[in-house]
């Protein structure tokens, strides 16, 4: 079959909030903050399925040069484009206090099936429209879960559809 590695990179650099705003009597200056992200992906891929990814990613917060700091470091694995697993951490400078914390979770996409089912790109002219639609649909579900040193961990759930 058709086997291929890829590696990907992305660096992305931005700053927010520039400018002021006038209210009625006074200026006011908005809280700049600059975010630098940086993420490298590894792909095994096999007749255009992807069979294994690593995806680990960095980014870094400094609101205005402030003691705020935050760096969040995090790494995805995913197996045949439908099986997802993920951690992450968090480790917030903010006046040297111990406020980090730890997420994991999960996700599952019918993208890989859907691709193992329709790898026959006569498929679609053979069978109509209805199969090309079918082709394209993904529905995923995704799990997280953060645990903050101060507050009850916080779970989160995401279902998305797409055709």
């Amino acid at each position: 079959g058709n086997t291929r590695y890829t590696l990907d990179a992305t660096l992305a650099l931005v700053h927010d909030n520039i400018g002021d705003i006038d209210c009625i009597s006074k200026t006011f200056d908005f809280p700049e903050a600059s975010h630098l992200g940086a993420s490298l992906e590894f792909s095994y891929i096999r007749n255009d399925l992807s069979i294994l990814s690593v995806l680990p990613t960095m980014q870094y917060d400094d609101p205005s040069g402030s003691w705020d700091n935050t760096l969040h470091l995090g790494v995805e694995v995913g197996g045949f484009d439908m099986v997802f697993l993920r951690c992450g951490y968090c480790d917030q400078n903010k006046y040297s206090y111990d406020d980090n914390s730890f997420t994991y979770g999960a996700g599952f996409s019918t993208r890989g099936l859907t691709a193992l089912l329709f790898d026959d790109s006569d498929s679609i002219t053979k069978h109509g429209k209805m199969q090309g639609i079918l082709k394209n649909l993904d529905i995923s579900f995704d799990y997280a879960r953060s645990s903050y040193p101060y507050m009850n961990p916080a779970n989160f759930m995401k279902l998305h559809l797409s055709f």
